[in-house]
């Protein structure tokens, strides 16, 4: 697992990335101290109000699924999780409808979705992707760029 990767050129950064057999999971954590969180199938409400944090997920599994793509050279899926943090021992987090793509869980709830995770990845390319996403410069958007035209060049010259 690696802890607050800085993406992009703007100061933005993932919460984690966990690799791991069951696959590439962006987890970004969300701190609501005594709040009260509703989760629908395409909507997250703290305390009644609406806030985008699907659409930010969604988004931070995209851009880690490209830098990665082009970082060890074949498809890597990234899947986003959202973890509410409440502060309380028994979170208040109502999830009426799972999203079909965001992990929504709370703080007990991490260890066992990951665990029971089925196998998408062998060890193989498990390290790969670790070996890559340690690197500071898979992370950053020039380096995603320089491979996509490497890649037009070597398709021009067939």
């Amino acid at each position: 697992m690696l802890h607050a990767v800085p993406i992009g050129g703007r100061g933005s950064d993932i919460d984690h990335v966990l690799i791991g057999p069951g696959g590439v999971f962006v987890l970004n954590t969300k701190t609501h101290p005594g709040g009260k969180i509703w989760a629908g199938r395409n909507a997250i409400r703290v305390n009644g109000f609406a806030v985008p944090y699907l659409r930010y997920s969604r988004h931070e599994a995209a851009r880690a699924a490209k830098l990665h793509t082009g970082a060890v050279g074949f498809d890597v899926v990234v899947r986003p999780a959202l973890v509410f943090l409440t502060g309380t021992l028994i979170p208040d987090v109502t999830i009426k409808q799972r999203p079909d793509d965001v992990l929504i869980l709370d703080r007990r709830d991490v260890p066992k979705a990951f665990r029971r995770a089925s196998t998408k990845l062998d060890v193989s390319a498990v390290q790969a992707i670790y070996d890559h996403s340690r690197r500071s410069t898979t992370w950053s958007f020039s380096k995603l760029t320089g491979h996509v035209e490497r890649l037009a060049a070597a398709s021009d010259r067939c």
